[in-house]
């Protein structure tokens, strides 16, 4: 896309000169103080089957929950659009109940994390987080039939991250959230949950943030009172209350002092569990989610923003309707921002938002766009400066391939080791753009490791898995379909674009109960074929769905693994509810009595107390890792310091130290059972006291 200088235009073009049309309930008026870049755009408006039921992105005066809607009372979303739609550059992370996948952003779901329960289940087991992600980030004009919305930024990256048991969040959780998220590289943070009472643990984390530049969005809160709720009522989080179709204050939002923004938050219809949608009386989360939206939509028009630039240019393009006790600067306008953004010179537009592995002690070549926004800024030389498990920095020149196509070549790095980097593009003009927009504070890392695939399968063909029922007396037994969803069963698979097919517990029949076909005594077993195993340096990864509901103990499904053609089983892990599909990966070179030369796996669940029990598997992966992420870290102080060199001293000798059963296991980055001279090469990398 392309944006050009201010010039006058008739009013239907959304232009003025040295202003800005501001559309509100009240009609367009004019920021006169306002200086825009724009071009005229074209109509933007989606052909989702529901999007005019999303009245908080167009209202056109749509009656919600009796209440007749007021004409402009919304974010302005579609003249944004107009004018840009988004690249994949920018990822929201979203601290909340989880978030489960849902066709509308499923390809763009990143792997989460769970910090109440299960680390690896960032699930929703509530509905608001996934309700949220849908706002922010549902596909346009991706769905057809009678169902499909469209999100705010519908090309952006979501995080999710777990800080609630159920729809119940835990304050500590979310302080440790909001940190994570901010090392796994997030450009947002929406906070979906709302405490009464401020925690220093908390406060440090929205600190942490702002120090890395990361914007934190919160609601302000959900008990009607003119105090904020914290994180909102915290200087350095963008606090925002909820309105409704009419432009009044929620009857449920908080308000207060200090508050920057208000946004729609009643009665909003978005995506939900199970691949649904749903609409939600009270969703002051939402207004958060529409100003973090916003927000990734102009980061991803223009990455050289700052978060304290995007946070004042919406305050103040933000359309005055009330007090502001209860609406802070206005109702977020999305439009207007996106109507006064300064055009970048030149923009990256690359996905290096995802874990990345690059093959050490070899150079590999990555291609990334670097686009003339302006089309008036030619690129002149493109640099990328990158250092090795934090050595001194270096820089080597970024070859243009052809129009706007460039290359990046990694340095050979060793193995196990970080190779940490950032891209700066000078134009013709002599403007100077990095990426990411404020390093070297912030980077990107890659790690050098070296993966081999030993075995694959996302079930859309026959590759030779056996079904066993041992008592020969079990009902559900496993089958590979395309599922047909009901509350305990998924009617989805997890393989990206055209997969269908999984392993199920038993094909559901429509028009029986949701327990006609579930497991029934058992225990009910999927055994894998023979799979190589050069070395025992093995990590098993696999998404499950497993549903246990009724009396008694809940069931669970084991996962084991035999090096033994099956004659004995070793316990990897026992995979309890998860409330929908859930990703694992467990490293298998730490299990005790795991040696040989080849190895099954077998995924096994009973039901003996004739509850409802159903489990699926889907996309099952097991690679060598040629060189493992060994800690070096021998008392697990955080330091790599002497302390540990002296144990690493006591366990160089070679293959004679048995690691199997000891603490040298640590040093040994190969999993070859010693710890030898390239171990000893890793751990001088990563030796650093200070750190």
């Amino acid at each position: 896309m392309v944006m050009a200088s201010p010039i006058s235009v008739s009013i239907n073009d959304v232009a003025l000169v040295e202003g800005v049309a501001m559309r509100g309930a009240n009609g367009w008026g004019i920021c006169i103080s306002c200086f825009a870049f724009f071009v005229t755009g074209t109509n933007a408006q989606p052909v989702d089957p529901d999007f005019d039921r999303q009245w908080y992105l167009d209202n056109t005066g749509q009656v919600v929950s009796g209440a007749v809607g007021v004409p402009g009372a919304d974010v302005d979303v579609i003249s944004a659009w107009s004018l840009f739609d988004g690249v994949e550059n920018v990822t929201i992370a979203i601290v909340s109940t989880g978030v489960d996948p849902h066709p509308e952003y499923a390809d763009r779901l990143l792997e989460g994390i769970g910090f109440v329960g299960d680390p690896n289940n960032s699930l929703d087991a509530c509905g608001i987080g996934t309700h949220m992600a849908g706002v922010v980030g549902a596909a346009h004009e991706n769905m057809s039939g009678t169902n499909g919305i469209a999100g705010v930024c519908p090309t952006v990256h979501i995080l999710p991250i777990r800080v609630s048991n159920g729809c119940q969040s835990d304050k500590s959780a979310t302080a440790q959230g909001i940190e994570w998220a901010v090392d796994r590289g997030a450009d947002i943070i929406l906070v979906g949950v709302a405490f009464t009472q401020g925690q220093n643990q908390l406060l440090q984390a929205i600190e942490y943030a702002a120090s890395q530049d990361v914007m934190v969005v919160a609601p302000a809160g959900a008990v009607r009172d003119n105090t904020l709720s914290y994180p909102a009522a915290y200087a350095n989080c963008i606090s925002v209350s909820a309105s409704t179709n009419q432009d009044t204050l929620a009857f449920f939002s908080s308000y207060g002092i200090g508050l920057d923004l208000a946004a729609p938050g009643q009665g909003i219809y978005s995506t939900w569990l199970n691949g649904t949608y749903s609409e939600v009386a009270e969703a002051g989360s939402i207004s958060a989610a529409l100003t973090a939206g916003t927000a990734a939509l102009l980061k991803s028009y223009n990455p050289g923003l700052s978060s304290v630039a995007l946070r004042q240019l919406m305050n103040d393009t933000a359309e005055l309707i009330g007090d502001p006790t209860f609406f802070g600067n206005g109702r977020l306008c999305t439009g207007c921002a996106m109507r006064l953004m300064p055009p970048p010179p030149l923009r990256f537009e690359h996905d290096l938002l995802s874990p990345r592995v690059v093959t050490p002690n070899a150079s590999s070549r990555t291609t990334i766009q670097l686009v003339d926004v302006s089309e008036m800024a030619d690129v002149d030389q493109v640099f990328m400066y990158y250092r090795i498990d934090k050595g001194p920095w270096k820089v080597s020149p970024v070859r243009h391939l052809n129009d706007d196509s460039y290359e990046l070549r990694w340095p050979a790095a060793p193995c196990d080791s970080t190779i940490e980097y950032y891209l700066s593009a000078r134009s013709m003009s002599g403007t100077v753009i990095l990426d990411p927009a404020t390093a070297p504070l912030r980077t990107y890392k890659v790690r050098a490791l070296d993966r081999l695939v030993l075995f694959e399968d996302d079930f859309e063909s026959n590759k030779g898995w056996v079904v066993v029922d041992p008592t020969s007396s079990a009902s559900g037994l496993w089958e590979r379909v395309d599922p047909v969803g009901t509350s305990a069963q998924p009617e989805y698979d997890t393989s990206p674009q055209s997969g269908t097919l999984c392993y199920v517990t038993g094909q559901h029949t429509p028009g029986q109960s949701v327990g006609a076909n579930d497991v029934d005594g058992g225990p009910v077993q999927l055994c894998s074929p023979q799979i190589p195993m050069p070395s025992r340096n093995v990590e098993l990864s696999f998404s499950c769905w497993v549903e246990s509901l009724g009396n008694g103990v809940p069931d669970v499904m084991d996962v084991e693994v035999s090096t033994d053609h099956g004659q004995s089983w070793l316990m990897v892990v026992q995979i309890p509810s998860t409330s929908g599909w859930v990703r694992h990966t467990h490293p298998l070179r730490d299990l005790v009595g795991f040696t040989g030369s080849s190895m099954r796996l077998r995924f096994s669940i009973a039901d003996f107390d004739l509850s409802l029990t159903e489990a699926a598997v889907d996309d099952v992966r097991v690679t060598e890792l040629r060189c493992s992420t060994a800690s070096h870290d021998d008392n697990d102080d955080g330091y790599i310091d002497l302390t540990d060199f002296n144990e690493f001293f006591t366990c160089f000798n070679g293959p004679d130290v048995p690691i199997e059963y000891d603490v040298c296991r640590v040093f040994d980055v190969y999993g070859l059972l010693e710890v030898d001279l390239k171990d000893f090469s890793a751990f001088q990398r990563r030796f650093n006291p200070g750190m």
